[in-house]
């Protein structure tokens, strides 16, 4: 309850600041804030057939600023989870060695993304955009067993969960959105990621090489 409050808090403070930098950016004209949520996939390009995950997204939400004519940025948050299975493949530091063939895997974090945004389509009641620029996440990582596997293990110094882990890429983004009454309207969004995590200790201290396919919905507003 304690992390779902400070993700929040962090989503909204954000969003804060982002609109200021906007208006100094572009001068608070055209500016057009959203919050969004949505749903999408996680593909592993990268160790292959080790890690299979199924992402969803639970929030993001963010300030799209106009620097001149139809081209502009766009600055958000978003926090993210997911869950799946991978090969778990642990050293202690003491060079205890831990391995399991299938090991559930949770993950969790927040996502800062910013990029340049072209409008391809602008009028009163309609926009259609393309976003792109790169982002950097922070994640933990933790897992379980659905088995006994633990119990095979050695002793306990196993690793159970793996915390500020950084994930850092590229994601291009297209958006239709339509504006219905005070500036108030609605977004649909499609957006691709690829990134590189840092090293994942439970993985062989192997990095991931991440692709992200996501489907937003979100409620915009002109400010």
């Amino acid at each position: 309850m304690i992390c779902l409050f400070t993700l929040w808090m962090s989503i909204f403070s954000s969003v804060a600041l982002a609109a200021s930098a906007s208006k100094t950016l572009s001068g608070g004209k055209g500016d057009i804030a959203w919050f969004a949520v949505g749903s999408g996939s996680n593909t592993v390009r990268d160790p292959k057939a080790i890690v299979d995950l199924d992402a969803t997204l639970l929030a993001a939400a963010g300030i799209d600023g106009r620097i001149f004519g139809p081209l502009g940025f766009s600055i958000s948050i978003a926090g993210m989870t997911s869950q799946g299975f991978m090969k778990y493949d642990y050293t202690s530091p003491d060079n205890t060695h831990y391995t399991s063939s299938r090991m559930k895997v949770t993950t969790s974090g927040v996502s800062l993304q910013a990029g340049l945004q072209i409008s391809l389509i602008n009028m009163s009641f309609v926009r259609l955009f393309a976003t792109g620029g790169g982002f950097v996440s922070s994640w933990e990582m933790k897992y379980e067993s659905e088995s006994p596997i633990y119990n095979s293990f050695p002793d306990t110094q196993y690793q159970v969960s793996q915390k500020d882990m950084v994930n850092v890429g590229t994601y291009a983004e297209a958006g239709l959105e339509f504006f219905v009454i005070n500036g108030y309207g609605l977004r649909f969004m499609g957006r691709v990621a690829n990134g590189r995590t840092s090293k994942v200790d439970a993985l062989a201290n192997k990095q991931m090489t991440l692709q992200e396919v996501e489907g937003l919905v979100a409620i915009t507003h002109r400010l």
